[in-house]
């Protein structure tokens, strides 16, 4: 099985992106598992590239352009341009605002009984409570994370990208964001998204969230404030530092 490990990101993202896939590759041996590690942006990146990161420029902007209120959620459905990528056996999509502190090899073994696999979401019924009503969805159903997601073959390819993307124009996002379509996507077609991913992999940095030690995270989703702004002094903003400090300083980057 081939995968790639995707993240969409830009010449203002691009630290934390290479910072995260750092983290990966000291935590997780991915020559074990013929893992990729991919960006998706729309111009060229530049950076100094020594993780053998395979840059992929977006060219199919078709129906990803939406408008929304919270400007930093406008372009997020681009990174679905990944699962155009199919040389890839297995595509897991990540946020460029995580870092990885433990091994994540489950990921590539994980059994896929849905065309998603993501982590449940804590947040979205607290904070988009009447949008989600608005868009008819079922508030009571279980929401996922998008910051994180996984898909496999035969979900990959031209054909249900196109099916994916020409449902954003047909559905509501309750917050304008990929996260709210991909919800309404999962309940307007009736998806089983069972079994989720444990929420290890995907713990925001939100007060929604179940209280975890920090040992028994995997990946730290900095859902708020960005780490590189470095406007925090808690222990996940200084993993972040240290992971970001030692890709610099074994010349990673």
């Amino acid at each position: 099985m081939k995968i790639g490990i995707f993240s969409l990101t830009d010449n203002n993202y691009i630290k934390g992106t290479t910072t995260l896939y750092h983290s990966i590759n000291e935590n997780t041996n991915l020559k074990s598992y013929n893992v990729d590690l991919c960006t998706i942006s729309k111009d060229k990146l530049v950076y100094d590239n020594t993780l053998g990161i395979k840059d992929y420029i977006i060219h199919d902007d078709t129906g990803l352009e939406h408008s929304s209120t919270y400007t930093r959620f406008k372009n997020t459905t681009k990174k679905f341009n990944a699962l155009l990528r199919d040389e890839y056996d297995r595509i897991i999509i990540l946020d460029s605002d995580m870092l990885c502190i433990s091994d994540l090899s489950e990921l590539f073994t994980f059994k896929m009984n849905a065309p998603i696999v993501a982590c449940e979401d804590f947040g979205s019924v607290h904070y988009y409570p009447n949008q989600i009503k608005e868009c008819g969805l079922d508030i009571n159903h279980k929401f996922v994370n998008t910051g994180l997601m996984m898909f496999e073959r035969p979900y990959i390819g031209a054909e249900f990208y196109k099916q994916l993307i020409n449902t954003f124009s047909t559905y509501k996002t309750y917050d304008q964001g990929d996260q709210g379509y991909i919800n309404a996507y999962i309940q307007h077609n009736k998806l089983n998204v069972e079994p989720l991913l444990p929420t290890k992999y995907n713990y925001a940095l939100d007060g929604h969230y179940p209280r975890y030690n920090i040992s028994d995270i995997s990946i730290i989703h900095y859902t708020g404030m960005k780490p590189w702004d470095g406007l925090y002094d808690n222990l996940p903003y200084k993993l972040w530092a240290k992971y970001n400090q030692d890709m610099k300083n074994k010349g990673k980057i």
